[in-house]
Parts: C-alpha cells; sequence; structure tokens
C-alpha cells in the first residue's frame, strides 16, 4: 500500500451519480463528484400517473465520464487503485447475450421497457400481488425471513415485462440489477451467462435464500411465466459478496475515464447497504438511512429459533450489508416527504394570492426567490416555535402519505390528522407530523423486538440528520437509545469506497478495512426521561388511530412490546 493510494466509490443514485475517491491511508476524502442524468431529469421514459419510471443506461454512462472528467481536474486518477460500485435497487434492466443493456442496441434505443425499471418503479403491482399469493402457498416458504415481495422488485418487474410481450421480452435473454451491470460495463464482460451477480440484491429482491436451496424452485417460477425460468436459468447458483474481487478495468474504460491500467473491480451493492457500511454498521444495531422515505438497515446477531414469520415486518438475508453476516432491511415509505409535503401546504399563498398582488412589483421572478427563501426557512422556524413552546395539546397523525412498507405493509394507507381544535396552529400541526415519522420508526422497532431482534443502537445517515436536532432528539426518545449522526454527507459513495478498498487486498481484513474507513460520528443523542415519557404515550395514540382509520389490525392495541436488554 503507497501512502496515497486512492480508492473510488461509485454511488448511482436516483437523480444523479456521485464518485467519492477514499484516501486509505488518511480515511478521507480527497475528492468528491456529481453529475445529473439529463434524460431522467426532463422525465423521459417515464409516465407518473401509471408508476413508470425508466432510465436510459446512457444516462449513467454520460454521467459516470463526466464525474472522471470533473476529478482529472482536481485529483490524480493514477493514483487510484480500486473501484465498486452502488445503485438503487431493485433496478434491473434486460439483457442481450453479451450482457448489454437493450436499450444500447439501435432497434430499442427509444424503448422504456429494455432501460432500467428504477426501483420505484411500481407498474408491477399486479405481477407482485401474483408473486405473493404463490409464496403464501407454502411451496417456497420464505416467511420466516422475508418480508412481503414488492412491485417494486426484482421478479415483479421482470413478470410485467412477459406480460407485456412485445420485442423486449423476445429479445431479453436475462435481466441485471444496475450495480452488476456497471462492473460487467467497466471490465469489459461480454457474455451474460457468467455475470457475477451481488449477494445484496440476490437475498433482498431476487429472493435466494441458501437455507431454502437458494434461488426460487424453476416449476414455481415457470407457474407464473416460463420467461421468468429462463431468466432463472441465466443466473448463477451464488452470488457474491460485496467487496469481492471481480477483476480489472478494461483498456477502453480506463481510457474512457482517465485511470491506469489495473485498477480493481469491487462487487458492489445496493445503496443503502453500502451507506450502512459507509456509516459503519456493526452487529446488534441499525442504520437509519433518511431522506424522502427511510431504509432502516440492521446485522441481528442470531435469528430466535421460534421466530414467528417476518412477512409484515422486514426481509433477513445471508451475507447481505456485511458479508459473514445477516443482513436485515426494513423502511417507512415516507419521512422527509411527509415535511415536505406540509411545506407545499404552507406555500400555496404564495402562488395563488401574492403573485397577483406583486406583479407590478417584479411578478414571476420575485415570486420564485421568495418561493425559494420561504421554502428554505419555514421549517426552521417551525422547530424554533416547538422548542420554545412549553408542553401543550398536540394532534396526533399517521406517517402514511406514501403507503405504508413497514410493519404490516400496505400500499393503500394514507395519512390522516386528527385532534385538531381551533387554537391548533401551524407549529402544532407540524409537531405531530414529526411525532408520526418518529412514531412509524418506533412501531418497526417495536416489531423487531417483540419478534426477538432488539437494536441496541442507532446511528442516522442524510442531510436531515445532519440539519435537525430536534429530530435527532425525538428519535431518541421514541426509540429509548442513543441516536448517534454520522457526519458523512456521501454515506453510501463512501461505503462503495470501502467495497473498494477490500476487493484491492492490500489495505488490510476486511474487518480493519471497514473500521478504519467508516465514517465519523459528528454527535450522539440520549433519550431523556421526559421526552421517553411522551413518546411512550405517544406510540398508543399513534396506533389507536391506526386501528380507528382500519388501516391497522386490532392486535397492535396488544401487550406493550418489552423493554431491549442494554
Amino acid at each position: 500500500m503507497a501512502a496515497d493510494d486512492l480508492v473510488a466509490g461509485i454511488d448511482f443514485g436516483s437523480d444523479s451519480v456521485r464518485v467519492v475517491l477514499l484516501d486509505v491511508m488518511e480515511a478521507r476524502t480527497d475528492a468528491v463528484a456529481q453529475a445529473e442524468y439529463e434524460r431522467w431529469a426532463q422525465r423521459r421514459y417515464c409516465d407518473a400517473e401509471r408508476s413508470v419510471h425508466r432510465q436510459h443506461p446512457l444516462d449513467h454512462i454520460e454521467a459516470l465520464e463526466a464525474c472522471f472528467a470533473q476529478l482529472a481536474r482536481s485529483s490524480h486518477l493514477s493514483r487510484v487503485r480500486a473501484l465498486a460500485v452502488d445503485s438503487t435497487g431493485s433496478t434491473p434492466a434486460p439483457v442481450d447475450a453479451e450482457g448489454r443493456v437493450l436499450a444500447l442496441r439501435p432497434e430499442f434505443a427509444e424503448d422504456p421497457g429494455a432501460m432500467f425499471w428504477l426501483w420505484k418503479d411500481q407498474s408491477a403491482e399486479a405481477e407482485a400481488a401474483e408473486i405473493n399469493d404463490l409464496l403464501d402457498s407454502g411451496r417456497f416458504d420464505v416467511s420466516r425471513t422475508q418480508g412481503e415481495y414488492s412491485s417494486e422488485w426484482w421478479w415483479a418487474k421482470i413478470l410485467r415485462a412477459e406480460r407485456l410481450g412485445g420485442a423486449v421480452s423476445r429479445a431479453a435473454v436475462s435481466w441485471i440489477e444496475h450495480a452488476d451491470w456497471v462492473a460487467h460495463l467497466l471490465s469489459g464482460g461480454t457474455d451474460a451467462a457468467i455475470i457475477p451477480r451481488s449477494a445484496c440484491a440476490y437475498g433482498h429482491k431476487v429472493l435466494y435464500s441458501a437455507a431454502h436451496g437458494g434461488l426460487p424452485p424453476r416449476a414455481l417460477l415457470t407457474e407464473l411465466s416460463p420467461g421468468l425460468a429462463r431468466v432463472l436459468d441465466t443466473l448463477p447458483a451464488k452470488p457474491v459478496a460485496a467487496g469481492s474481487p471481480l477483476g480489472t478495468v478494461c483498456a477502453e474504460w480506463s481510457g474512457r475515464l482517465g485511470l491506469t491500467d489495473g485498477v480493481v473491480i469491487g462487487a458492489g451493492s445496493l445503496d443503502a447497504h453500502a451507506a450502512a457500511v459507509g456509516a459503519g454498521i456493526r452487529p446488534g444495531e441499525m442504520v437509519k438511512v433518511i431522506g424522502t422515505s427511510t431504509v432502516d438497515l440492521f446485522l441481528p446477531r442470531a435469528l430466535p429459533e421460534e421466530i414467528e414469520p417476518l412477512r409484515s415486518l422486514c426481509n433477513i438475508a445471508e451475507d447481505t450489508i456485511v458479508p459473514g453476516h445477516l443482513g436485515g432491511e426494513t423502511s417507512q415509505a415516507a419521512f422527509g416527504d411527509l415535511f415536505s409535503w406540509y411545506a407545499g401546504i404552507l406555500r400555496w399563498p404564495l402562488r395563488a394570492v401574492l403573485e397577483t398582488e406583486l406583479a407590478d412589483s417584479g411578478g414571476a421572478p420575485l415570486i420564485d426567490r421568495l418561493e425559494e427563501r420561504f421554502l428554505g426557512a419555514v421549517l426552521p422556524a417551525l422547530e424554533r416555535t416547538i422548542r420554545e413552546r412549553t408542553e401543550r395539546s398536540t394532534p396526533i397523525a399517521l406517517d402514511w402519505v406514501n403507503g405504508r412498507r413497514y410493519p404490516f405493509p400496505d400500499s393503500s394507507a394514507r395519512g390522516a390528522i386528527a385532534g385538531i381544535g381551533v387554537g391548533t396552529d401551524a407549529a402544532d400541526i407540524y409537531l405531530a407530523l414529526l411525532d408520526a415519522a418518529v412514531l412509524g420508526s418506533r412501531s418497526i422497532q417495536d416489531q423487531l423486538l417483540a419478534a426477538g431482534i432488539p437494536v441496541h443502537a442507532v446511528t442516522l445517515v442524510g442531510g436531515i440528520a445532519q440539519r435537525s436536532e430536534l429530530i435527532c432528539q425525538m428519535l431518541a426518545d421514541a426509540l429509548g437509545v442513543e441516536v448517534a449522526v454520522a457526519e458523512e454527507s456521501q454515506a453510501s459513495a463512501r461505503g462503495a469506497a470501502i467495497h473498494a478498498a477490500i476487493a484491492a487486498g492490500t489495505f488490510g481484513t476486511p474487518e480493519e478495512v471497514r473500521s478504519s474507513l467508516a465514517a465519523r460520528v459528528s454527535r450522539t443523542f440520549a433519550p431523556t426521561p421526559e421526552g421517553r415519557a411522551r413518546m411512550n404515550a405517544r406510540i398508543g395514540e399513534y396506533l389507536r388511530l391506526g386501528v380507528g382509520t382500519g388501516q391497522l389490525p386490532l392486535s397492535v392495541l396488544g401487550s406493550p412490546a418489552p423493554e431491549a436488554d442494554a
């Protein structure tokens, strides 16, 4: 290992790609670059009304090249020894026999079905329901570790493509997750039959389980569609763990990215899993990646022998997140989206009333400036008001404005606010929404504990955690454990860089690399007695509202979850 060696973590998000160059010796970020997806920014190949969200592979290729062009101006790419990728998921695409995404062939260049089906594409709702019915039949019983199968996941999307039929279905030799495709592309691979597949996606999206014999039975998939069985036949029997070396960047891509020969490619992962690694996740702990929604990652020390089925709570798979461990994943469908919705409600007068009133004083440009300033200031102003107040009666709300992922998945669930009076003001409602978001996290934690999977500490990742001390303290009070905030703003890219350093094989053992390169903690929050008492009371109100609106089973009002052991 040279003193100035760098590794590259490449994070393909929903709207852009970010590349972080990490100085391995000093465990610090050397440079960062970001580039947007041009076609996606115009929402080409999308139909939001039908939940169709597709991305062209050229967006990813062009953005990746743009990032490395930026880095070439500010860093020394000759020092890069390895790279690895993380991506959203499940974000699969159909490929031909060479492993080329069909949209890169001229005849499919404008066909959305031949592109990447972005994680948030939910056009396969009916197909996901069919898969869940088949899983409920017990012929491939993964209910002990797998959550309800989602329309956002691998087999549902492929089944949807098969049902649509046409040229894409006929031309697709296989399908590939985004992170696996990028590694295949950079290596210069030309054979879809030998592409390594990520353990993260295999375990959490493709229904792979070593305990159940590997991938789903061929006969079961054939029952859904013979096309699924054909895809199954192209998949390797076992996946590769994140950070496994996959070869080196080929000569063509070394030239296109400005890299030297011999740069090692590490096996990638899902973006949230990479963020957990970047934040230094450890067994018995949880990393909450908070943005518009949340993804909650945890490493259970073991599964109780008599664990209840987890279909309504989470999914757990081996060798995911951190190889050699069980990796668990659960989530909330809305967190930041809940607050953005409320800010949008509050800003309505700016356009509806003030634009006309200010037409002679600057018109639309003035309103644009006012709106931008308002959106940046309104929620922090409400938080200051909440902090300054003594305890007062607060409405209770539900956080399900995007449906409910966990616990008890229900895409038709909707948010609600109750307990409003004539004295209720904007800050009261915002506090109710803050409560709803953190109580959604609490309800997940309570169900995990009831299933025998305690969480002893939580690390928060994302801009919301870095900006709002109030939300961090409320989470500590609601969850009853210490909450830490990772100072890294690019946790997913940092996690990918850690996988790259592991793949290089010259920077120490995987455990040493993860420990030395994980992000530092910027601040910690401990539960307070008064805050804990308040949240223990509020969770009952939250659950009763869920039951009262017919959106939660009556059983949730039973005995409270046991306290976790210290």
